[in-house]
Parts: structure tokens; sequence; C-alpha cells
């Protein structure tokens, strides 16, 4: 009887063992399967997304890689891929030329890129902030971002990025009206074409630099450059002989402005832009050489133009002493009052904005001066 209460009690024991282990076994296997079941959701949300095929068309067919890019699900997108995704969104906006509404989204992209430090995307974000702010109308902010970005390249680089932020610099220093600070940023885009052997842009580029020496008043120096032009010119293609404006300096030049058109890719808006700065030039060399007949027709093409400097132009050299001949009375009254309302327009803005191009050149000037120290002991240490 003792053995028998024995036996049942080891057999109650076991029982008890086996269930236990079971127990535990069950709630091992739920707990390594929930945990494998997070492991996997983790995954698929880390998970790097293919962005390959856009970044392939974002340049080619901008339309195309924003329709891809506003597809795309951000619901499993990781941290990085959801503002790599909103980076590649700005650019191809910018690039198919859909304007930006706000700045919320590329301050977004820049606080993630500043934070990891990335050398090759940051550069380049900084360049899309200027790019928004051109869109806002924002020219002194945009100025800031895009002398920002060049402060992130050495100053001796050839890199496509950078050289597309010198011209965009350039570019809207003239727009802002302070032509000669934007030159030194075209004779360095211009180095870098002559050591790349870029023959097509080269010539672009110093019709630009003359455009911009026209608005600074320096037009020996932009006959220089559009007879560069030129010269580089004949040796892309035989039709860039076709009209010609004479411009009557001493040496008697002559530009071919329908170069222009073949340069820029057809844009026909850089090629006017850059036809009515050669108007420009003509117009005060036909002045200063006293061929007031012609100073007077480019003079009265000028006016008719859309933009502020052709106009501003134009009416200066109509309101000359020596051009009184050419307009009645009531002809000059009207010059002046239009050519006042130019000049008052452009004041109002001046002053700030002037403010605005001391302060980023001096910051660019610093960082500069910083990033050749960094170079120089870089270099001493690898001696």
């Amino acid at each position: 009887m003792i053995i028998n209460k024995i036996t049942n009690l080891n057999i109650q024991y076991v029982i008890k063992m086996l269930l236990d282990k079971a127990a535990k076994s069950i709630f091992m296997m739920s707990y390594l399967a929930m945990m494998w079941l997070l492991v996997m959701i983790g995954c698929s949300r880390n998970d790097t997304h293919d962005f390959s095929n856009v970044e392939k068309i974002v340049t080619e067919n901008p339309r195309a890689a924003l329709d891809s890019l506003r597809n795309i699900d951000y619901t499993y997108l990781s941290e990085e891929d959801r503002h790599y995704c909103d980076f590649l969104l700005i650019k191809a906006m910018d690039k198919d030329n859909e304007r930006h509404e706000s700045d919320s989204l590329i301050m977004e992209v820049l606080g993630y890129y500043e934070r990891q430090a990335d050398e090759v995307i940051y550069p380049e974000v900084l360049y899309y902030c200027g790019r928004v702010y051109i869109n806002l109308g924002d020219s002194p902010m945009a100025l800031t971002y895009f002398q920002r970005a060049l402060a992130e390249y050495p100053c001796n680089s050839i890199n496509p990025i950078r050289c597309v932020i010198l011209s965009q610099t350039g570019e809207l220093l003239q727009d802002m009206g302070f032509p000669q600070e934007g030159i030194p940023y075209l004779k360095e885009l211009i180095r870098i074409n002559k050591v790349q052997r870029d023959t097509v842009n080269l010539v672009y580029n110093l019709q630009m630099l003359g455009n911009m020496c026209v608005n600074a008043g320096m037009y020996d120096d932009a006959e220089y450059y559009f007879n560069e032009a030129y010269a580089w010119g004949k040796q892309i293609s035989a039709p860039f002989r076709a009209n010609t404006v004479h411009m009557p300096t001493s040496k008697g030049l002559k530009i071919d402005l329908d170069s222009t058109l073949f340069i820029s890719g057809g844009s026909h808006s850089k090629a006017q832009r850059t036809r009515c700065y050669q108007f420009i030039s003509t117009a005060f060399a036909s002045l200063k050489a006293g061929e007031l007949d012609s100073a007077y027709k480019y003079a009265r093409i000028l006016v008719g133009q859309p933009d502020t400097n052709s106009r501003e132009s134009g009416y200066r050299i109509l309101l000359n002493p020596e051009m009184n001949r050419f307009s009645t009375v009531d002809s000059l009254a009207s010059y002046v009052t239009k050519y006042r309302d130019i000049i008052e327009k452009y004041r109002g803005n001046y002053a700030l904005q002037r403010l605005y191009v001391r302060n980023a050149s001096y910051n660019y000037s610093v960082q500069q001066k910083e990033r050749l120290k960094d170079e120089k002991i870089s270099r001493s240490l690898l001696l």
C-alpha cells in the first residue's frame, strides 16, 4: 500500500513536470514567434528602397521621375529613404520647371542631411534650397544657400554640381543688379570649361560673361569676351555665320547673334536675353563712337523689351543730350517719366539687397579661406 502511494506520487510529480515543461515550451515558442515577426516587420521597414531607376531619369525625363516618386508609398520607408525620396522629388520638380510654393519640405530635407553630414548629397541639398528660394522670390536667401553650397567644395574642384552653382550664382547676382560681383563666378566656371575642353559650355559662359560686363558698364571687356565666344563657337559648327550685328568700336567687331540660339540649345528666353545684352553693348558703343543713328535704332529696340535692364539702358541713351534731335518735346517728357519709374522701383530694393550681397560675399570669403587653410594642413600632413 505504501509502495502504491509512493508510485502514485512519482507519477503525479512526473506529470506535473511534463506539464510545466510543455507550458514553458509553448510560451517560449510563442515568444520566439512574436520576436521573429517583429524582426521581419523591422527588416521590411528598414530595407533600402531602390531609387536607381528614378535617379537615372530625373534629369532626362523629370516628369516621369515625378510620377514615379509620387506613387511611392511612404508607409514602410525608412527615415533615410523618406528624406532621399523628398530630395529627388524637389530635384525633379526643379528640372521640370514646377514651381515650389513653400520651403517647408526642403528645410526638412536640409535638416536631415545636416545631421547626417553627408558630403555628397548635402551640398546639392543646399543648392536646391537656393533654387526653391528663387521660386519664392527671395533672391538674397537663394544667394546665401548657393554660397553655402560652394563653400562645401574644394576651391579648385571641377565637380559638376559646383559648376552649376557657379553659373547660377553669377546669373543670380546679375539679376539682382550686381553684375560686377557675379563676374568672378563666371571666370572660375570658364577656367573649368577650358580644363575640361568643354567648348559648348565655354562659348555659352563666355557670352554670359560678356553680358555681365555690359551690365557693369565694362564695354571693352564685353567686346573681348563676345569676340572670344565667337572664335570658340566657330570651332563647334559651321552654321555660326548667319546674322551679325556691327559693334562700332575701334576694332569694328562683328558678333554672331544667332550663335546664341545654337549654344543655348534652342532656349529662346536665354537667347533673347543674350541678344538684348549685345544690343545694349552695341547701342552704347554707337553712342560713344558718335554713330547716333545706330544708337537711336538700338535704344528704340531696347525700350520695347520686357526686362527692366534693357528698358533702363534704352531710356538712358534716348535721354542723352546728343540724342535730343531724334525726339520731340512730348517724347522726351514721356521718356523722363518712364525712366524715373524704372529708377524708383529699382532703388527701393537696392540698399537692402546690397547689404545681403555684402554679407553673403563676406561669409563665403571666410569659408573659402578656412577651407584653403584646411587643405594646406592636410597636404602638409600627407608629406
